[in-house]
Parts: C-alpha cells; sequence; structure tokens
C-alpha cells in the first residue's frame, strides 16, 4: 500500500530530536514555519531553526498532506544540516534518511548524508551516498569532490585523483578540489603537481586559511619550515580558531627547535580541539616541552 507523506511523517518523527531551547515565537502554517526556520538557520542559529522546521512537520496531516510534496524532503536535509553543523553526525544521518524516505531521488540527501557518513568514519557508506547522488546527479562537483576525499582518506589515491579531476572539470575554480588533489599528489610524491595545485587553490581564495595549513605541511614534508611558518602564520592570521594550523606550526616549531613557541601552540591546539582524538599524544608532548 502506498503510504501518504502524513504516515511517513507518523513513522519517523521519533528520530526528529530538537536541541537547544524550545524556539518561543509563534506560527500557524508550514510555509510559515518553514520560512522562519530557514532564516534562522541561514543566520546559523541551529537550534531555534530545528525547532521551527519541526514545528513546521507539525502542519503535515489532513488536508496539508500535499504539501511535503514541496519541501518535506528539504525540511529533513536542513535539519540535518543543523545537526551536521553541530558535530551530531548520528542525528544528521537519521534526518537524511528520512528526507530520503520523502523523496528517494533527492541528490542533495545522499550527498549531505555521505558527508555525514565521512566525517563519521564511515568511509564505505560514504562513497556510497556519493555514488548515488552523482548518479542522481552527474553534473555536481561537489559529489565527485566528496566522494574524492572519502576514497583520500580510504587510502585510494588514484581513484580520488579522478575524481577530483572530474570536479575541476565540472568547475574550474572549485578551491577546495585543487586542495584535496595536492593532498592525494603529495602523499603520492607527486611534489611538482601538489605545490601548483596548493598555490591555484590559494590564486582562488586567497582567504582560506585551510590552503594556506595544506600548503604549510607541503613545504614541512619538503623540510622548509620557514616557508611552512609563513603559511602557518598566514592561515592562523585568516582564522584564529582554526586548530590544525596551531598543531603544525608547532611542529614546525619543535623542528626549528623553538620549544617555548611549539609549546604555547599545543596548548592552544588543546583548548581550541578538546575533543580531539590525538589529544592523549598532544598531552604527552606537552609534558615532554615542560621538563
Amino acid at each position: 500500500m502506498k503510504k501518504t507523506a502524513a504516515s511517513i511523517l507518523l513513522a519517523i518523527i521519533i528520530t526528529l530530536v530538537p536541541f537547544g531551547a524550545a524556539a518561543k515565537d509563534v506560527c500557524f502554517d508550514f510555509d510559515t514555519c518553514f520560512s522562519v526556520a530557514n532564516k534562522n538557520f541561514d543566520n546559523k542559529d541551529y537550534p531555534k531553526a530545528v525547532g521551527f522546521y519541526i514545528k513546521s512537520l507539525a502542519f503535515v496531516k489532513g488536508k496539508n498532506a500535499d504539501i511535503p510534496k514541496r519541501n518535506l524532503a528539504a525540511a529533513y536535509i536542513n535539519i540535518g544540516n543543523a545537526f551536521l553543523n553541530k558535530g551530531d553526525y548520528k542525528k544528521a544521518i537519521a534526518n537524511y534518511t528520512n528526507s530520503l524516505k520523502a523523496n528517494p531521488k533527492h541528490a542533495n540527501a545522499f550527498n549531505y548524508r555521505g558527508l555525514a557518513y565521512l566525517r563519521n568514519g564511515d568511509m564505505k557508506k560514504a562513497i556510497a551516498d556519493f555514488t548515488s547522488a552523482i548518479a542522481l546527479n552527474p553534473k555536481s562537483a561537489e559529489a565527485f569532490n566528496n566522494r574524492g576525499r572519502a576514497l583520500y582518506l580510504n587510502n585510494d589515491d588514484a581513484r580520488a585523483i579522478k575524481d577530483f579531476n572530474v570536479a575541476i572539470g565540472i568547475n574550474p575554480k572549485y578551491a577546495d578540489a585543487y586542495i584535496n588533489r595536492a593532498n592525494s599528489y603529495k602523499r603520492k610524491s607527486d611534489f611538482a603537481r601538489a605545490i601548483k595545485d596548493y598555490n591555484k587553490a590559494i590564486d582562488i581564495n586567497p582567504l582560506d586559511a585551510a590552503a594556506f595549513n595544506n600548503r604549510g605541511n607541503y613545504y614541512a614534508v619538503k623540510k622548509d619550515y620557514s616557508s611552512a611558518l609563513n603559511d602557518f602564520n598566514k592561515a592562523i592570521s585568516l582564522d584564529p580558531k582554526f586548530p590544525p594550523a596551531y598543531r603544525n606550526r608547532a611542529n614546525a616549531y619543535l623542528e626549528k627547535g623553538d620549544k617555548p613557541r611549539a609549546l604555547d601552540d599545543f596548548r592552544t591546539f588543546i583548548m581550541l580541539d578538546p575533543a580531539s582524538p590525538d589529544r592523549q599524544m598532544i598531552e604527552s608532548i606537552i609534558d615532554g616541552l615542560r621538563k
């Protein structure tokens, strides 16, 4: 028997767990609640946005059951994106899955769910979802780039580079794809192509802290620590709350024998990223530097 949108909602509403305080504002129809939710999402007020998305879904019943044909899948995607941005990958995955129940051919839902799987460390499921997104939208540079990232994290540089090539072919100004391809080239010791891609990414977006951080890592691998420090300094000046740049700069300072500055940067890294899986190792380094 074909399920209605209302029955889909009843079957999956238990996954819509609000986080943060409930929204105090009042809305009386799906479209108004959905619009207010979008505004809060754009303002990065994710708890309030989720509250309004859930309120909008409460109107999916009776004579309004046709409303989700336009917006139900999008509502779940945006709820998932809010959880994704908060680092709650399991709830993000649950809501992207709900979006796909409402619209099984929604390429963005596959792409975002793949990203949540990637960040949660499940590369197999991430690659599968990115592949589904590509099948539905073969012109999505983002999906090719994301699948390339998952392949890179799965130590498959050859296939990763192919995906980054496609992403760049679709969008020649896609800075992230150049950075990711450069990382693969660097791991393959193809340093000439790596530095060319890092430089290209910075040319495209000279305000990208991650691009300078990655190029700094390249210089560190080449033992050019002065150039590495210049790039890490630039990354930190662009984004003072970017943890990887502090960790990498600390390592460069260690290589140059500057223990006091290395110690300060390792401490800053821990402060900015207290949940880092490498925290115990970094704290051991800090203890050694203090002796």
